[in-house]
Formats: C-alpha cells, sequence, structure tokens
C-alpha cells in the first residue's frame, strides 16, 4: 500500500512538471490580431486647434502616422493649412494593410 501511495504522488508531480512546460509554443496570434489601430486624437489636443470637431485626426498604431478620419478638407489658412496635407486614413490602411 505504501508503493501505490509513492507511485501515485510521483506520477502526479510529473504530470504537473509536464504542463509548465515553456518550450511549447503559446497560441499569440489571437492576442496580435486584437487591438485597435487607428486611435483618435483628443479634440483638446495640440493637433485639433481650428478643425471643428472631435476625431478629425487619427493615430495609426502600427505605422506611427497621423492621419485624416475623413477626406473633407477645410478652408483652413496660416498655421493651420498643414491639416489638408495629411493623408487620409483610408490611404494609410491601403498602403500598410494589416
Amino acid at each position: 500500500m505504501n508503493c501505490a501511495k509513492t507511485c501515485f504522488a510521483v506520477l502526479a508531480i510529473a504530470l504537473t512538471l509536464t504542463g509548465c512546460d515553456t518550450s511549447q509554443p503559446h497560441n499569440q496570434l489571437a492576442a496580435i490580431l486584437h487591438y485597435q489601430r487607428f486611435v483618435p486624437i483628443p479634440a483638446d489636443s495640440f493637433f485639433t486647434q481650428g478643425i471643428p470637431w472631435h476625431g478629425y485626426f487619427a493615430l495609426d498604431t502600427k505605422t506611427g502616422t497621423l492621419c485624416k478620419t475623413m477626406k473633407r478638407d477645410f478652408r483652413l489658412s496660416g498655421p493651420n493649412q498643414w491639416a489638408n496635407d495629411i493623408p487620409g486614413c483610408v490611404e494609410v490602411l491601403g498602403a500598410n494593410p494589416d
């Protein structure tokens, strides 16, 4: 009876240790696919001065590119003219698909 208890304990420890093997591949694909690619820039930031609404600009988290969420250009003059030269998020996505 003592041998049965010892064998059972050794078997239980062996099964526990085989589950802790870090060399086995893990399913990391699901974690990679779930992220927000385009993050809107808040309206109170530097980039939105003179732009009429929140969410006109977004940051592409894959490429680090600032982009416009709409194709519409505004009649901006002076220091805000640069906003019309920013590429659209659709164009950025087309050039760098997931």
